[in-house]
């Protein structure tokens, strides 16, 4: 609420907002637009609106997010919840093509920890558009080299991959690497390569 009341002094030079629904009381669909009313009338036309909210809800999420017209369904990796990241996969992946195909919504992760290249391939594999992660430097000249390390790191794993861009990857391109994993995820498994067949009962 303090930075919505500070909002006007700072509006036009605000990149964006984003609103945190698992720090916000529950609002009903009125509500909420009643607030984003607010929001594009302070920001400039150019300034995208982005919503977070934990892992758990994403389908509910994904659903308010299109429904509302928001730019950008960030969702929460480290929601509290327990649920392993691995478990995730299959879980981002089914909102984003039931819920986001075709709309001008787009999916984003955000991570509890400084990700690294992998990490942002695998989550770009589960059909996240972008990541949300904190740096591990502040300094302008650091964060450079940090994000130009990141870059070639990406590029090395592409190299592997046999892909050209970031864009390219998809679910197929993932591997597990232990039996665990490929349980809970879906994926397959090294040496099996094929899901493990609990994944195609019915």
């Amino acid at each position: 609420l303090r930075s919505l009341v500070n909002l006007p002094t700072y509006s036009s030079s605000v990149a964006g907002a984003c609103l945190d629904f698992d720090s916000l009381p529950s609002m009903t669909d009125e509500e909420l637009d009643g607030l984003l009313v607010v929001l594009r009338t302070l920001l400039t036309a150019e300034a995208p609106i982005l919503a977070c909210q934990g892992i758990s809800r994403i389908q509910a999420h994904h659903k308010r997010a299109v429904y509302h017209n928001i730019q950008v369904a960030v969702s929460r990796i480290e929601d509290g919840t327990g649920v392993p990241e691995a478990a995730t996969l299959p879980i981002i992946g089914r909102s984003v093509k039931t819920n986001l195909e075709a709309t001008e919504t787009t999916a984003a992760l955000e991570f509890g920890f400084t990700c690294d290249a992998h990490d942002i391939i695998v989550a770009r594999c589960a059909g996240a558009q972008f990541v949300v992660t904190q740096p591990p430097v502040l300094e302008r000249e650091d964060m450079e080299f940090w994000l130009q390390g990141l870059s070639i790191d990406m590029m090395r794993i592409l190299r592997t991959l046999g892909l050209e861009s970031i864009d390219q990857v998809q679910r197929a391109h993932l591997r597990a690497l232990d039996y665990d994993t490929a349980a809970i995820s879906g994926l397959r498994m090294v040496g099996y390569e094929r899901p493990l067949p609990h994944w195609f009962a019915r």
